[in-house]
C-alpha cells in the first residue's frame, strides 16, 4: 500500500477540473490521451495502461452509464490503498458497486486543489507506468565512498522529489540490480548530475571494483 504525500488542510484556492487534470497528466512521462473518451494512459513497453478516467455514471438505470466531468477514476496500488484512501477522505473520494473489487477509486473534482489533485495523479500515474530503469554505467570512487553515474533524472523519470537521507543530504531511496545482485541505495545529486551509491558489499557482491562498467537496473523504494 502507497498513501504518501498527504498535503496539509487548508483552503482550496479553487475547485479543480478536466482542463487540470489534462494539463496535468500529459506532463507526466509517457503519457497520452484517449481519443474516444476523457481517459490518460501510460505506455509500458507495447502496452498504454490507463490510470485516471471520467466516471461513467448510471443516472438513469435502464439506460447507459454517462460521463461526469466532475468525478475522475483513480488507479491505486491495490485494494488496501483503495480502502485507506475511502477512510482518509470520505468526502473527497468515494467508490460504488461497479468498482467493487477494482483498484480505483472516485474523486470529487471540485473537493481539491490543484496541488492535491496532481499528487493523487502522481499516485496514479505510479501504480502503472514502467519505473524500472535500467543503465551500464562505470564505477567511480569521490570523497565519500564510491557510485555510478546515471544517465536520468529521478524527479523526472520517477515524478518524486529528493527526501532527506542523513543529516544535511538529500536523495532518492531506490532498489534494484548490480550485475545481476540485488541491492539498496541511494541516488543523490550533485552538480545537476545523478548517482546511486554503492558500498564495498554491494561491489563484492557484484564483483565490480573501481573503474568497472556495470550493469544497473534501478526502481524507487
Amino acid at each position: 500500500m502507497r498513501v504518501s504525500g498527504w498535503p496539509v488542510c487548508g483552503t482550496l484556492a479553487r475547485m479543480t477540473t478536466q482542463a487540470d487534470v489534462r494539463k496535468i497528466a500529459l506532463s507526466f512521462p509517457g503519457t497520452s490521451e484517449s481519443r474516444e473518451r476523457f481517459a490518460f494512459s501510460v505506455r509500458d513497453g507495447e502496452k498504454d495502461k490507463g490510470f485516471a478516467w471520467a466516471w461513467n455514471e448510471r443516472v438513469d438505470p435502464k439506460k447507459a452509464r454517462v460521463p461526469n466531468a466532475k468525478v475522475l477514476a483513480l488507479r491505486t496500488s491495490g485494494l488496501d490503498e483503495k480502502e485507506a484512501l475511502l477512510a482518509m477522505a470520505p468526502g473527497k473520494f468515494f467508490t460504488e458497486p461497479h468498482y467493487n473489487g477494482y483498484p480505483a477509486v472516485l474523486l470529487h473534482l471540485p473537493k481539491v486543489g490543484v496541488a492535491e489533485l496532481r499528487m493523487h495523479l502522481v499516485n496514479a500515474w505510479r501504480c502503472m507506468a514502467p519505473l524500472v530503469q535500467t543503465c551500464r554505467a562505470k564505477v567511480l570512487n569521490g570523497h565519500k565512498g564510491c557510485a555510478a553515474m546515471l544517465p536520468f533524472e529521478p524527479e523526472k523519470v520517477w515524478l518524486t522529489k529528493a527526501a532527506p537521507i542523513a543529516p544535511g543530504r538529500r536523495g532518492h531511496a531506490v532498489r534494484g540490480t548490480i550485475n545481476r545482485k540485488r541491492f539498496e541505495s541511494f541516488v543523490v545529486g550533485r552538480s545537476k548530475k545523478h548517482f546511486v551509491l554503492l558500498d564495498e558489499a554491494t561491489l563484492k557482491s557484484a564483483r565490480a571494483k573501481e573503474g568497472d562498467l556495470v550493469n544497473l537496473s534501478l526502481e524507487p523504494r
